[in-house]
């Protein structure tokens, strides 16, 4: 059958055609099968589609997946290695001030007491041994600070969560930094718009996949952890926090008994050097007591030996007959002379006297030669002694004025009051009821 269309007929006056006739039967039947063709077509196009964007997305989810646990595991041992770290800066902290005070407290201290420590210490020292900790971690935690008593070996961190013996290097895993550049997205995604290759929106299903990978991925970034002892400080016990790590939580604890134990033998040796100096000071303040009164002593008997020498050296000599080189002069009168203790005592009661009234005492007469004896009695009469019987001649007895000739005078009252300090003293026969009142003659009695 032809496909041509029927010729068009013309209206009776020929002015316009008069419309085709209606097309055959034929004809629909195959524009029908035509569109049934089509539409079949477009469906299988459209299921092929669909199929395909789904399984697109599923693999998406479970690459996004897969990232989230890789990086919460790199995590992990990163917090674990951070922690470990943290936990031999804290233990080797307290091992150097525990040996500084074992050093300081063995003066004061015996081995027995000082032996829980040094255990302590040695398993602490055991424990820092067999941690796995990265060579750069440590010194990287607290500012490069190394352990005192010697090196640590240290190993890899866990290679997965919770093991307590690693197998891999941490340093190899990825580690929190805040500058480093982000994760990679998954493909398909456009970097610049987070929107699919296909040109899905945000707000589509790609979209919906391209946000939860990003959330993903932050919801597991890393957090710095930090030492808890900073480089060259003194041990500090650990925050109340703790590590999580049970290798680090060992370390802590045998670190704070040793802390512990480093506090009561420091206070211990503290107290017993303070006790030892207290004793040692008494001990030496008793000493030099002792000193005190033993020179005080020696003193007392080599002026006492002086004294009796000086006696001796004129005892021989008869009353008024004593040669000038036995006798002493006095300091503060010239040309006076006297015994030599007389003279001395004499002289040291003069700065006291000096002291109350400004001037020196004034000496009239002191030794008297026999010769001066008789002179005076035949000047004077009775108020001079039967010569060779005066204190006078022995050197032992003065007359002075500047008041003190005079009873009821301040300098006489003052002379009373003092001369015995210094071994002098008024003879009661010169007294005012004596049998010849002289105020002005003095002895000295030694």
């Amino acid at each position: 059958m032809s496909d041509r269309m029927p010729d068009q007929r013309l209206s009776s006056r020929g002015r316009h055609r008069a419309p085709a006739a209606p097309a055959s039967a034929p004809t629909t039947r195959r524009l029908r099968g035509k569109t049934a063709k089509g539409a079949l077509a477009l469906s299988l196009v459209l299921a092929l589609g669909g199929y395909t964007f789904s399984e697109m997305t599923t693999q998406r989810v479970a690459a996004a997946t897969e990232q989230t646990a890789v990086a919460a595991a790199a995590h992990k041992r990163a917090v674990i290695t951070e922690e470990r770290a943290s936990a031999v800066v804290t233990a080797q902290a307290a091992v150097s001030e525990a040996t500084v005070v074992q050093t300081s407290a063995s003066g004061s201290m015996s081995k027995a007491d000082l032996a829980p420590l040094a255990d302590a210490v040695a398993t602490l020292n055991g424990l820092i041994d067999q941690v796995p900790v990265s060579r750069a971690a440590a010194p990287a935690a607290a500012g490069g600070s190394t352990r005192a008593s010697r090196g640590v070996t240290r190993g890899p961190a866990p290679s997965s969560v919770g093991d307590a013996t690693p197998t891999a290097d941490p340093s190899a895993a990825p580690t929190a930094d805040p500058s480093a550049a982000p994760a990679a997205k998954p493909a398909g995604t456009d970097s610049s718009t987070g929107s699919s290759a296909a040109g899905e929106g945000s707000s589509g299903p790609a979209g919906a996949v391209a946000k939860s990978d990003t959330a993903q991925q932050a919801a597991v970034t890393p957090t710095p952890v930090t030492a808890k002892v900073a480089p060259g400080s003194a041990f500090r016990a650990p925050a109340a926090a703790g590590p999580s790590d049970k290798v680090a939580v060992s370390l802590e604890k045998a670190a704070a008994k040793v802390a512990e134990l480093t506090a009561k033998i420091k206070a211990t040796s503290e107290a017993n050097m303070s006790a030892a100096k207290a004793a040692a000071a008494e001990a030496a303040a008793k000493v030099q007591a002792q000193q005190v009164v033993a020179a005080k002593a020696k003193a007392a008997a080599d002026l006492a030996a002086q004294k009796a020498a000086q006696r001796r050296s004129v005892a021989s000599y008869a009353n008024g007959m004593i040669p000038a080189s036995a006798l002493c002069d006095i300091k503060f009168a010239a040309g006076e002379t006297l015994r030599c203790d007389a003279a001395d005592a004499l002289a040291k009661m003069d700065i006291a006297y000096k002291a109350e009234f400004g001037n020196d005492m004034t000496v009239t007469d002191s030794y008297r030669s026999y010769a001066s004896q008789v002179s005076c009695s035949i000047t004077k009469g009775t108020l001079c002694a039967v010569p060779g019987q005066s204190n006078h001649g022995l050197g032992v007895a003065v007359d002075l004025g500047d008041g003190i000739q005079s009873f009821g005078a301040r300098q006489h009252e003052w002379m009373l009051a003092h001369a015995g300090d210094f071994g002098w003293t008024e003879p009661d026969w010169a007294s005012p009821s004596g049998s010849k009142p002289e105020p002005w003659h003095w002895e000295f009695t030694g």
